[in-house]
């Protein structure tokens, strides 16, 4: 994944992703006041057979193996499907593969996916599903110089191949026992694939041609493979961006809004609508420019953890929607260990060894100092419309450091600043979020030269640890090396985890 401000800016663990949820049957009643909505809206009512929804308005192609924006990734679920997905507790499912297993061939590990039969495209004339689109898939992401959330892992496979009509084999670099994980793409159709208005998926519903040009409309695929949804149809209307969309749910016209507004929990009202949170796959952080500076002193970015209350930082700018994280690995997730919470605020620890280090407050300010240079530097931010509360954040963070004689400012930047910034490494810190996939892949950051890491950041350490997990060919040394991982990662902190 490359971090871009548009990436970057895709948010998080902390203040985890919030959903307002309108209840049906309400329809009459209203929600707090809200600023006004354009008039070319869906009517304030909605007797349960439409689900509305939304995508901002700049959300890009409707490509499922190839979204600019994780709006259009969303939206793709409800057409498209992949071989395996997580289940609700956080395991892989079968989904377009009913099973598969894994066998040593010569020095590769070869994994076998056995697809489901009578799976069907959609369309009146739609194909069936077989290996052979799994590979037009696969060749499409990996022979590809775009962009797409699903590459990435798939750097680890050797080759692959159809073997059947049904039969998929997928040859790995690595011993990979986590190759399934990878698998998580949505798959399209061979023959349609770049040929029509929308995308053909497998999915549970089907896109709807429709005059409206202000929104989508899907209706239930009924040639699905699975228990036909109980919701008939989908609207998805455009929006300017996610204030539009909180105004349109408070007027009743969307009935679920994804947001990261501090303000989320105003929205909640009894027998209306609710307030879900949910923990995503973001990690929320500060991220340091660790080649020159005064941050290039991993003691000084040890001392930056511990004078962080991060806690307070995710009550007051995220109105608590959040949990605290030291390394991107979720609570929910198999592989977290209780050793990956290692940091607390203790300020008196975050003085300790900044003065371990050298570095001693000066007598007026306060303000530490070390070879006539202070501690200071500025974090740069953007706010943008799904994360208002960022520049609360960073001010917090600011706020706290300077506590401990720290002295650190906040710049906001616009999008074509903190692009140029993150590009040109113009940066003493940012404030932003990175995406992480389930599976540990952390490469793309931390590795020396990885494509995003954008820190400077560089440890043998960290990179034989990386190195271990994808050559691991049992369960256990794979855990080995994802502790590891995230023991190095929580010593240097090559970036700093808000949550």
């Amino acid at each position: 994944m490359k971090i871009t401000a548009t990436a970057i800016t895709i948010l998080k663990r902390a203040a985890s992703l919030v959903l307002l949820v309108a209840l049906t049957g309400c329809a009459g009643q209203s929600l707090t006041p809200s600023p006004t909505i354009p008039s070319q809206t869906s009517p304030a009512t909605n007797d349960g057979s439409t689900l509305r929804l939304y995508v901002a308005r700049d959300c890009g192609a409707l490509d499922p193996l190839f979204p600019e924006t994780r709006d259009v990734q969303q939206l793709m679920v409800l057409t498209h499907e992949p071989l395996v997905r997580y289940g609700a507790d956080g395991t892989l499912k079968g989904c377009l593969a009913e099973n598969w297993q894994h066998e040593t061939v010569g020095w590769q590990t070869c994994w076998t996916f056995y697809l489901r039969k009578g799976v069907y495209f959609h369309g009146d004339d739609g194909m069936e599903l077989t290996a052979d689109d799994v590979v037009f898939t696969m060749e499409k992401l990996m022979g590809s110089e775009a962009q797409s959330p699903y590459r990435a892992t798939l750097s680890l496979i050797d080759h692959y191949e159809a073997t059947d009509r049904y039969v998929l084999k997928v040859y790995c670099k690595y011993p990979l026992r986590t190759l399934p994980e990878a698998m998580i793409f949505p798959v399209v159709s061979r023959r349609d694939y770049g040929q029509t208005a929308f995308p053909v998926g497998t999915g549970p519903y089907v896109w709807k041609p429709d005059e409206d040009t202000s929104a989508l409309h899907l209706e239930v695929n009924q040639n699905w493979w699975r228990q036909s949804p109980k919701i008939p149809n989908i609207v998805v209307r455009y929006m300017a961006d996610n204030d539009a969309a909180l105004a349109a749910f408070a007027s009743r016209q969307l009935d679920v809004v994804p947001t990261q507004n501090r303000v989320a929990g105003s929205y909640r009202k009894e027998g209306v609508s609710n307030v879900i949170s949910c923990l995503s796959q973001m990690f929320e952080c500060l991220i340091p420019n660790v080649k020159g500076g005064v941050l290039s002193e991993r003691a000084v970015r040890q001392a930056i953890a511990y004078a962080l209350d991060r806690g307070d930082i995710i009550t007051r700018a995220y109105a608590g929607f959040g949990l605290e994280a030291d390394v991107p690995i979720a609570p929910d997730d198999a592989r977290y260990d209780a050793r990956f919470s290692a940091i607390s605020t203790n300020t008196a620890k975050a003085r300790q060894l900044l003065e371990e280090a050298g570095w001693s407050p000066d007598e007026e300010s306060g303000i530490y100092q070390k070879d006539g240079r202070k501690l200071s530097f500025t974090i740069k931010v953007y706010p943008d419309s799904r994360n208002p509360s960022r520049l609360e954040a960073a001010r917090l963070v600011a706020q706290q450091l300077g506590k401990v004689g720290m002295d650190v400012s906040v710049l906001s930047l616009t999008q074509t600043q903190y692009d140029r910034a993150l590009a040109n490494r113009d940066f003493d810190m940012l404030y932003g979020g990175i995406g992480f996939s389930r599976l540990p892949d952390w490469r793309f950051l931390v590795q020396s030269g990885g494509e995003s890491n954008v820190m400077g950041y560089a440890s043998a350490a960290m990179d034989a640890a990386l190195e271990d997990y994808f050559a691991a060919d049992t369960d256990e040394a794979c855990q080995q090396a994802v502790v590891r991982m995230a023991m190095q990662f929580i010593e240097d902190l090559p970036v700093i985890g808000i949550g």
